[in-house]
């Protein structure tokens, strides 16, 4: 069994921390607190693989210094902040297993949908994740959120490029951060646009796949997606298409993620979701997450 490390144990941490107690081949043999002031300093020197679940804007030292100490590392999503931090944490990985926490690239609906895209095809995407809270002082909606949707769509699409983008942040009820967030962006000659926010009272998590016959619409609250078809019936819109719903009740995507990091460690696999895929990620992230910044600052210094 690998000798485990959880660092946080907050409200995610205390979620992985159950999961970690299940995987077979994880010996949970450490739990840091950070309200406790506890920190990875902390570590049993026996630890082999660290799971970070500190706040984001923690990431990158926690993840540096568990390096240092020549462990597995699996880090919550963001990876980091910054694209400089995510290069830094690349520069710095050796022969030990690193994962992020992508968790929608362990997700049954994510990988099914996969078999119906055909990115030729799609003409238009639209996203949301809105819902009630939690606010965060320190990192945005959009280093909050999209760190799931690039993964998604990175996975889904391949070669991800991002350009044309606008982003625009509505500050409702305070100034440390934007409680709802709009973007728009050409991602490999498809049009994508992107809605968060937490000030919204229902909890929205869609994803809508427009393609040229076809439309594919994820809802990650209901667990399933379903398949609309045709759009278009002898050259006229078609009012009365066949659509198709899938569900998936029983699998647990952190489950399944946790199983993969283990699986990768003991049996030397390859990680999915690894240094790179973080990388690509928190450099998507940081590029739109800085046009919100220009955007916000636009606005203020506009008479």
């Amino acid at each position: 069994m690998v000798k485990t490390a959880l660092i946080g144990a907050g409200y995610w941490g205390s979620k992985l921390q159950h999961t970690l107690e299940q995987i077979a081949s994880c010996d949970v043999v450490q739990v840091l607190d950070i309200k406790q002031n506890q920190s990875i300093a902390d570590l049993q020197s026996d630890v082999e693989a660290v799971v970070i679940a500190t706040p984001a804007w923690e990431h990158h030292q926690d993840v540096v210094k568990a390096l240092s100490k020549h462990l597995h590392v699996y880090v919550e999503k963001p990876m980091c902040i910054t694209a400089d931090e995510a290069k830094d944490i690349v520069s710095k990985c050796s022969d030990k297993k690193f994962m992020v926490g992508h968790i929608f690239l362990y997700n049954e609906c994510v990988k099914k949908i996969k078999n119906f895209i055909q990115p030729n095809k799609i003409k238009y995407i639209e996203i949301e994740r809105q819902n009630w809270g939690r606010y965060q002082y320190k990192i945005s909606p959009i280093q909050s959120f999209a760190p799931h949707d690039f993964a998604i769509l990175d996975y889904w699409l391949g070669n991800f490029a991002m350009s044309d983008v606008t982003v625009k942040g509505n500050c409702i009820t305070q100034t440390a951060q934007p409680d709802h967030v709009d973007a728009w962006f050409r991602c490999n000659d498809i049009n994508v646009s992107m809605r968060y926010s937490w000030a919204c009272p229902s909890k929205i998590r869609t994803i809508r796949i427009h393609q040229e016959d076809k439309v594919i619409e994820y809802d990650d609250v209901e667990h399933q997606f379903s398949i609309t078809d045709p759009t278009m019936s002898n050259g006229r819109f078609n009012y009365t298409p066949h659509t198709t719903n899938v569900t998936f009740r029983s699998i647990d995507p952190l489950q399944q993620e946790m199983q993969h990091f283990f699986e990768c460690i003991v049996e030397n696999k390859p990680v999915l979701s690894d240094q790179h895929n973080g990388l690509l990620v928190t450099q998507l992230t940081d590029q739109l997450d800085r046009a919100l910044t220009e955007s916000m600052n636009s606005n203020t210094a506009s008479p």
